[in-house]
């Protein structure tokens, strides 16, 4: 590239991110708001500037898009004391605490293993993240904030479904190889096709609560529903078997949530056209792409080919086996067990442990486990107390606590086929879970009980009537100081 060229590339990128930083320094939170809906932008800064898949520099391939936006909402942060700052309160402290009880397992692990120097960059990556844990406690601070990260999150979900649907149209039409499709599966702005399966499990259970919400309009469901069913084609154009079953797992329970009699007639539904859509399949099979037969494979049972790919995945059990009984304490160090498989499974290649709990329990041990563990059930503790006390005192919260449920849960049950302790929504959806209980138990005094929340992700609501709400009020003011605490801290 000649000078003209350098200039006039620096000047298109100087010149947005000067404002996207002024901006940021006056207004921590929109450097929030900036980085949620970056979520689903995880393309690196390698792959950026033009290095091959899997090559460049170890810390561009790390960095992604919104680190610097992070980045400049921390310094925002610590310099910009105006305005109301939430807090951590116990449940953030226990999750940062074991998380940094887990980077010294990991630290220590790796001294002790003698792994290299991207030990430094793995354990960074965590560092990071625990911070952006801190930062969306710190900054959502009241109701105001907690709608507009939603709505954030709402949007990132918009970016990855368009990405995902244009990506699909191009593997459709015989490309497969371009910025939204990697070696014949759609990725989108994701730099992996399993990053793609795994945010639309986050992102579709708040698309569903606008669905399943009576009071919503129609042409509001209609919409809603069809961002549903591209994030489910786009997952199938990704071509993963068990994020179908988890899709259709999490739009399941959030239906068996709001209403069992409907999970039941939806579930007697699919039974019954489950004939009429084999024979569509079986019809039209060998036209789809590769991709697309991967991800239905299950149904039809595997051929050479597709069997084919899931054998390095199964040589992981033997390697882990191996690892673990001879480091069961801490491990062999943060993003060492790749260079393991080699080692053990004659003729793999490295790569990394297809399973978060095997990953954590092979690189940190036992101690290290047990930080993580402790951390994941504290939170799901957290989550089920939250969504309990919503549905006890039928609060209009209750929508918004069954989708941090399922999706937490669905991501979870994710964990299972791939490492996703590295992912940033992850740990964004925790940063919900902490936060969002305090914020809507430490409001007014007297709550008002039926209040639909504002959009993206539940319709506005009839207003009531006088007396309706004259009686909710005394049978709040009668409950007293309870009504306006939380039982989540």
């Amino acid at each position: 590239m000649d000078s003209i060229g350098l200039i006039s590339l620096a000047v298109l990128v100087l010149v947005p991110g000067t404002f996207l930083a002024v901006r940021i320094l006056r207004e921590p939170f929109a450097g929030l708001c900036l980085w949620v809906l970056l979520l689903p932008v995880t393309k690196s800064f390698a792959t950026f500037v033009g290095y091959p898949d899997g090559f460049g520099p170890l810390v561009l391939q790390k960095v992604t898009l919104a680190d610097p936006v992070l980045a400049m909402t921390v310094v925002a942060l610590v310099a910009n004391e105006r305005g109301k700052q939430g807090s951590l309160g116990k449940p953030g402290w226990r999750v940062v605490l074991c998380l940094v009880g887990f980077c010294v397992i990991g630290l220590i692990s790796g001294f002790i293993g003698q792994a290299g120097p991207e030990i430094f960059v793995d354990l960074a990556t965590y560092s990071w993240l625990c911070c952006s844990v801190i930062v969306v406690c710190r900054l959502v601070s009241d109701r105001s904030r907690a709608e507009r990260i939603l709505r954030a999150l709402f949007w990132a979900g918009v970016i990855a479904i368009a990405a995902g649907t244009a990506g699909t149209l191009l593997l459709v039409g015989g490309s497969s190889s371009n910025v939204l499709v990697l070696g014949g599966k759609v990725t989108g702005l994701f730099e992996r096709a399993n990053q793609v399966q795994s945010f639309i499990v986050t992102i579709l259970p708040f698309l569903c609560i606008v669905v399943l919400d009576r009071r919503a309009s129609r042409m509001h469901r209609l919409f809603y529903g069809a961002l549903i069913v591209l994030a489910a084609l786009s997952t199938v154009a990704s071509g993963s078997r068990a994020a179908v079953v988890f899709i259709a797992l999490a739009v399941w329970l959030m239906i068996l949530l709001t209403s069992v009699r409907a999970s039941i007639v939806l579930a007697a539904a699919v039974l019954l056209l489950a004939g009429s859509l084999w024979g569509i399949f079986e019809q039209y099979k060998a036209e789809m792409p590769f991709a697309v037969q991967r991800a239905l494979s299950f149904i039809d049972g595997d051929d050479a080919d597709l069997d084919s790919l899931s054998v390095p995945r199964a040589n992981q059990w033997a390697a882990w086996q191996e690892v673990f009984a001879e480091h069961p304490m801490i491990g062999v160090g943060p993003d060492q067990f790749q260079y393991w498989v080699p080692r053990i499974v004659a003729g793999a290649k490295p790569q990394e442990a297809h399973n978060t709990y095997l990953a954590v329990l092979a690189e940190t041990g036992l101690c290290g486990g047990a930080f993580v563990f402790t951390l994941f059930a504290s939170v799901l503790a957290r989550v089920l107390s939250f969504w309990r006390s919503t549905t006890q005192r039928r609060l209009a919260e209750l929508p918004v606590a069954r989708a941090l449920l399922v999706a937490y849960v669905s991501l979870l049950l994710f964990g299972t086929l791939h490492n996703g302790i590295r992912q940033r929504y992850f740990w964004f959806v925790i940063a919900l879970i902490i936060c969002l209980p305090r914020i809507y138990g430490l409001d007014a005094s007297v709550r008002k009980r039926l209040r639909a929340l504002p959009f993206p992700f539940v319709a506005g609501g009839r207003p009531r009537a006088a007396a309706h709400a004259a009686r909710g009020i005394a049978a709040e003011t009668v409950s007293g100081a309870t009504s306006a605490a939380m039982p989540f801290d």
